[in-house]
């Protein structure tokens, strides 16, 4: 009995310290716009066992209920550590009274003698809208009568610019605005965003509403697509709309239900939706380019460099590493195009990236590791790194230059001398190899007037060379010529690269990795198709596509089944889709068409 109480209190004593010195975060939520007179709940929430709480003034909200405490723990344990969660929560439910922007302040609560503050939730109270009377004069899909109007549901493709510089981020957003349910996506065809360089945002999976107001009216907003788009050429670059098909709910009329109360009657609907086109006006970079300019465009540039070493023996070697970081079109740099002393000889560098793609723009590092071997000894300065980019927020261009960097070689204990060629750094000749290594041993010893040279054997060795020799030339000469072309090469490769990328994107299917999967299979096909058809990375439209493989003779039936793929597959990574977008059936598409295309073409 004596033992099961010291464990009770050990047990007790361990659960207490976790909660104690455990990182307390006290959280508000509500949301971020209500109409005058509904009721909506404001939610208060802390990580601990909590006491004292103080709620905030609601001026200008009715208090219909609150606070109404909530608490819940739980025990986990993990590889032996054992973990406790404690949550305390406080709700209220609230009535907005007028139209305004509001901002509810900070409510506190105390944990182990401790006070916390919560953040501050804004809330935008709009005026309540009337039910639309624009009812009779909308057809769903199928022709049939429909009572939702554009007010009620509508996709638009926004951007956080509509001029900027070539080369300049442009955020491009795509959104469904509803007040009515949604129940699934069809179809869908986004932008193909011709004339722009493209990354991606990563979303959600699925589709989360949340609630906003556009121009005094209240949504159920949801988030479709983000994409970071860099223009490539100027003028006047038009967006294709955004097209979507889908199911909705709509009301059908009101029936009793068992106890005699009237209540709401649905039905299913499908819905055709398209955005209207975009215009952003691409201005041209100012021509007094300096002649280090790299074609980055973007932010907050900064340039580092360091080396390992300063001292070092002939035959040694150095790493200089450069890092670049910022905001802006980091991806377009892969090579800085350095000059080394001549007594160096450098390698080709090794690039790493760190890039987030963000509603920010693209930022990160990209860093270049160089190694320098040093082939004569002296004292040798590497020049300072220079890099130049343009600033999208001053205008102009800026220069940043690293520092210079004395390096000290002494002569190695090898024995022979290392002298360079000062009309290319690269041709390195070695001189005066000493007294050679007396070999040991009797070695092969010969009778007198016996010749090799003149044997058969020599002479057969000798022919054998020649044709080996010869053999080696027109392979090479073979090589040089399928290597000079570098089309033909890709479309050469292409079915074989292909293939290697569906083996991973099948490895992700079998892992449950569906986001992976999905941008897998996609680049094995995009892949396939820009290298089979000599493609560059501007032509990569579904339109060009089309065209190329009309013009080879692939009927219009499987060009849109390729389209219908490649669309199923971009809308799978962000959303909910059916049977016809399953993992499974996309992988098995992809493959039989890039089987069937490589027979074909």
């Amino acid at each position: 009995m004596k033992n099961f109480k010291i464990i009770a209190i050990f047990i007790f004593l361990i659960l207490s310290g976790l909660t104690i010195f455990a990182q307390v975060k006290f959280t508000a939520s509500a949301e971020k716009a209500v109409e005058v007179g509904e009721n909506f709940r404001v939610e208060y929430t802390v990580n601990a066992d909590a006491s004292g709480f103080r709620a905030p003034s609601f001026s200008g909200f009715d208090v219909l209920s609150g606070p109404n405490m909530s608490t819940g723990s739980s025990i986990s344990i993990v590889n032996g550590n054992m973990t406790q969660s404690v949550t305390t929560g406080y709700s209220y439910i609230l009535r907005a009274r007028k139209e305004g922007k509001y901002t509810l302040p900070a409510a506190q609560v105390t944990v182990s003698g401790k006070t916390y503050t919560s953040n501050a939730v804004g809330i935008e109270v709009v005026k309540g809208n009337a039910p639309s009377s624009d009812e009779n004069n909308n057809t769903d899909a199928n022709g049939n009568s429909s009572k939702l109007s554009s007010d009620d549901l509508f996709v638009d493709v926004s951007l956080s610019k509509t001029t900027v510089y070539q080369g300049e981020h442009v955020i491009a957003t795509i959104k469904i605005y509803t007040k009515v349910g949604l129940v699934q996506f069809e179809d869908m065809k986004f932008p193909s965003y011709t004339g722009f360089w493209t990354q991606d945002i990563q979303s959600p999976t699925q589709i989360n509403l949340q609630r906003e107001n556009v121009n005094g009216k209240i949504y159920e907003v949801g988030l479709l697509k983000q994409s970071i788009l860099f223009p490539q050429k100027t003028g006047k670059l038009t967006i294709d709309p955004y097209q979507v098909q889908l199911v909705v709910q709509e009301k059908a009329g009101r029936v009793r239900n068992f106890f005699g109360q009237l209540v709401d009657q649905y039905r299913n609907v499908s819905k055709s939706l398209k955005s209207s086109s975009k215009t952003i006006t691409v201005l041209p970079l100012p021509g007094n380019q300096p002649d280090n300019f790299s074609g980055v465009v973007g932010r907050d540039m900064k340039l580092s460099a360091t080396v390992d070493k300063n001292k070092l023996k002939t035959d040694e070697g150095i790493s200089l590493t450069i890092k670049l970081s910022g905001n802006g079109n980091l991806n377009l740099i892969n090579d800085l195009n350095l000059k080394f002393p001549p007594a160096f000889e450098p390698y080709k560098p090794k690039i790493k990236e760190n890039i987030n793609q963000t509603t920010g723009g693209s930022s990160g590092s990209k860093t270049f590791d160089y190694f320098l071997l040093a082939r004569e000894a002296g004292k040798f300065k590497i020049p300072p790194v220079s890099f130049s980019y343009f600033d999208t927020e001053s205008g102009t261009y800026k220069t940043l230059s690293s520092e210079e960097f004395n390096i000290e070689v002494e002569k190695g204990s090898g024995n022979s001398e290392i002298v360079t060629n000062e009309g290319a750094q690269n041709d390195v000749v070695a001189l005066k190899n000493d007294i050679r290594y007396i070999k040991k041993g009797p070695g092969n010893l010969h009778k007198t007037g016996e010749i090799f040279a003149a044997s058969n054997l020599f002479y057969s060795f000798y022919l054998l060379g020649l044709l080996i020799f010869a053999l080696i030339v027109i392979l090479k000469r073979k090589s040089i010529r399928e290597n000079a072309n570098a089309a033909k090469m890709r479309n050469k490769q292409a079915g074989k690269i292909s293939k290697k990328r569906l083996q991973k994107a099948n490895q992700y299917l079998q892992t449950k990795d569906k986001t992976a999967f999905y941008k897998e299979l996609l680049s094995a096909v995009w892949g396939y198709l820009g290298d089979k058809l000599g493609l560059g990375a501007e032509q990569m439209t579904k339109d060009k596509i089309r065209e190329v493989l009309t013009e080879k003779n692939i009927d219009s039936d499987s060009i849109s089944k390729l389209t219908n793929l490649l669309d199923t597959a971009e809308y799978a990574q962000y959303g909910p889709v059916g049977e016809e977008g399953s993992p499974e059936k996309l992988y098995s598409e992809a493959g039989q068409m890039i089987t069937d295309l490589e027979n074909r073409i």
